[in-house]
């Protein structure tokens, strides 16, 4: 689709304003890549749909990140981490609902309260109370990596909204 954004070590996005992670709702049309062979063993490694984090869950890292793969696991399932830079941090997935390489998936994560939720194709898949006490963090959002760079996503991501009651989408 040429209206897709295509994600890659070199070609990211940034989404600013700094927003709340907590009242947003996040959409996208996503696409896999296959992986047929790959001295990367990209179809292993973490794949960013979009983030606030600056790296992993450890205690002194805040943010939200949702992404298809856990560390090194190649599960193909969509990942929900947040954290707030006090307590660790806190995970969900989509369970046993999996993306396949190849072809478009659309997915959204919300929040009601301190309910998440994780949607695909329409569908309530995966839901889990936070257990953060206090909000994570508000640095804008990067598309298709972390924040720091790391865990680009390969593939496509189309169709990317970030929904937010007090967003003022005005450019700078």
């Amino acid at each position: 689709l040429k209206s897709s954004l295509h994600a890659d070590p070199y070609n990211y996005g940034v989404l600013g304003p700094d927003l709340d992670a907590m009242n947003i709702v996040i959409a996208a049309w996503v696409r896999l890549d296959p992986v047929e062979t790959s001295s990367e063993a990209i179809d292993d490694t973490i794949r960013t749909i979009v983030s606030n984090k600056q790296g992993g869950c450890g205690a002194h890292n805040n943010g939200l990140s949702v992404a298809v793969n856990a560390w090194n696991s190649g599960d193909h399932r969509i990942h929900l981490e947040m954290g707030n830079g006090v307590n660790g941090c806190w995970k969900i997935d989509s369970g046993d609902a999996k993306l396949e390489s190849g072809r478009w998936y659309h997915v959204a994560i919300g929040f009601d309260g301190d309910l998440a939720l994780i949607f695909m194709d329409g569908r309530q898949i995966a839901s889990g109370r936070l257990g953060l006490h206090d909000p994570p963090s508000t640095r804008p959002f990067s598309v298709g990596r972390f924040g720091d760079g790391q865990f680009p996503f390969y593939g496509n991501i189309s169709h990317l909204a970030v929904v937010h009651p007090n967003a003022d989408w005005s450019r700078e």
